[in-house]
């Protein structure tokens, strides 16, 4: 029987792809993104890894317009040729042309403009386009300036593009929604992993309120964890530090550490 991961404030998915896909890097750089804790988290709740799994993954930024393009594979591959064709030009001048010019309406070549600029942000910095042009954390992408130490080259990018959809196609599917809106359905297990407070500046926010709200609501139907840089204060939940600033905050009782845990000592 397959089981159902519901990812929210997927981003990334990194957690969905260590769970069906363990030896596919995510598609760029995301700060905040769950690639390194992503065992932990899963051990966590309890998941079985060796059961077969289907992801949603619940999503409402510029996540929720790149995941149906890499998860089609007409769109997918049309995204990869896009990138590629970034590699003709330098760097320098594509980087520039890029971040100032508004996205694409078509959505293949929006996706293919944002994973390109995504991937060369400084320290994985979230991209995402304002009326007021493409930000990059908390500052205008041609003010705040600097690409990360080592860029995603186009080629390489195009090459994740194509491992990603071949990893996730059929296993994967997206619900393009407000985490606050949504309403719970019947799964095995959730994930959530929010903006943090007082951290890293998104495209779009979820109040320490809300979170808690929504954690809630989802733990009436199933097992439900949050990360977060500290434990919330939900009661008859469980906690546990993974790393610096790294908590997840459970619903159910959280197993003893596997052999090789990151966790430390809570």
């Amino acid at each position: 029987m397959i089981r159902t991961l519901v990812e929210l404030c997927a981003g990334a998915s990194a957690v969905s792809l260590a769970l069906v896909a363990p030896r596919v890097r995510p598609l760029v750089a995301w700060a905040g993104g769950k690639r390194r804790l992503a065992p932990d988290i899963l051990h966590a709740i309890s998941v079985d890894r060796d059961a077969p799994w289907h992801c949603l993954l619940v999503e409402a930024g510029e996540w929720a317009r790149i995941w149906p393009v890499v998860l089609d594979q007409s769109t997918a591959r049309a995204c990869a040729r896009i990138v590629e064709g970034y590699g003709h030009d330098a760097d320098s001048a594509v980087w520039r042309r890029l971040g100032e010019t508004p996205p694409p309406a078509d959505p293949v070549e929006r996706a293919a403009h944002w994973l390109y600029l995504q991937g060369r942000a400084a320290a994985g910095q979230p991209v995402y386009w304002t009326e007021a042009g493409w930000r990059m954390g908390s500052g205008r992408l041609s003010e705040v300036g600097g690409t990360a130490e080592s860029p995603l080259r186009p080629h390489a990018l195009a090459c994740r593009i194509r491992r990603v959809h071949d990893a996730l196609r059929g296993r994967v599917s997206i619900l393009e929604a407000d985490v606050r809106e949504v309403e719970p359905i019947p799964c095995d297990a959730v994930v959530f992993d929010p903006p943090y407070v007082r951290a890293v500046r998104y495209e779009l926010d979820c109040s320490r309120p809300d979170v808690l709200r929504v954690a809630s609501r989802w733990a009436a139907v199933a097992p439900t964890l949050v990360c977060e840089a500290e434990p919330l204060p939900l009661v008859d939940w469980h906690h546990r530090q993974l790393a610096e600033r790294e908590w997840v905050t459970v619903s159910r009782p959280i197993p003893e550490p596997r052999q090789g845990s990151l966790w430390r000592a809570a």
